[in-house]
């Protein structure tokens, strides 16, 4: 499925960010040696911190939230690339680099990597805390105590924050031009019963639930590409976590 320029599954860029890190702090130069224009290693290791921190800030379509860092990365990346083309031979950036003081210039480096990873730190921090901050309390489910009831026993109340792919399954695939159109929809009509078209599913007991709430587990039979579209708002920032969304209940045959 062709991904989404505002929304990919949240693990997913959790892991791309964490691969991050561990690429950069493995890729820290040595800063007990002076920089040497014939040092591999240290080409190698600049080449491999520009590649990432690329990917980086092509991640930053992945969620917004990760602007904050784009203006430090960019800076280091330039940075990163005028000592490259000095490592290269380049005679003119090689007269900068006589210019600079070989140890600071690599301690320079480490710190803005560090000041990079701790802010992707606090970033898979909080995107965590949007997948698992329903999963609080003794029982996984707990959270659900004080779900509403719906007047009629023939729906019940999802959180679009149980949108998530860690709780809700879907009976069918996604269709991308499907997705689109969602995005075209205010958020009013999406969360609207639809009385033909109704969104329907069912709730299943995870592991960890307790039988005296509700399941935790979701899935949806009909309606998938309203509720991926009201989760993707709801890791946008543009819907409250806690808001209720109708569902009418319906089993898979």
């Amino acid at each position: 499925m062709p991904r989404d320029d505002s929304f990919y599954l949240l693990e997913e860029t959790i892991e791309l960010v964490r691969e991050i890190e561990r690429n950069l702090e493995l890729n820290r130069l040595d800063p007990a040696k002076e920089l040497d224009l014939g040092d591999d290693e240290t080409r190698k290791r600049i080449h491999a911190l520009i590649t990432n921190l690329d990917i980086l800030l092509s991640a930053e379509r992945r969620d917004p939230r990760l602007l904050r860092l784009v203006v430090q990365v960019k800076g280091l990346k330039e940075f990163l690339q005028v000592l490259q083309k000095a490592l290269s031979g380049s005679a003119l950036y090689s007269q900068w680099l006589q210019k600079q003081k070989g140890i600071r210039t690599k301690k320079e480096v480490n710190r803005a990597i560090d000041r990079i990873v701790s802010g992707l730190d606090e970033w898979v921090r909080i995107a965590e805390e949007n997948v698992h901050a329903h999963r609080k309390g003794a029982a996984k489910n707990e959270y659900l105590e004080n779900l509403p009831v719906p007047d009629s026993p023939d729906y019940f109340y999802v959180m679009v924050k149980e949108l998530n792919p860690l709780q809700t399954k879907y009976l069918h695939p996604l269709d991308p031009r499907q997705l689109e159109n969602q995005k075209k929809r205010s958020t009013e009509d999406l969360l609207k019963p639809d009385p033909t078209d109704p969104v329907s599913g069912y709730r299943v007991f995870e592991p960890g639930d307790k039988t005296i709430y509700p399941g935790s587990g979701i899935r949806i039979i009909n309606g998938h590409h309203r509720t991926f579209e009201l989760y993707r708002r709801y890791l946008n920032g543009k819907l409250d976590g806690n808001t209720l969304l109708l569902v009418r209940k319906k089993y898979a045959v």
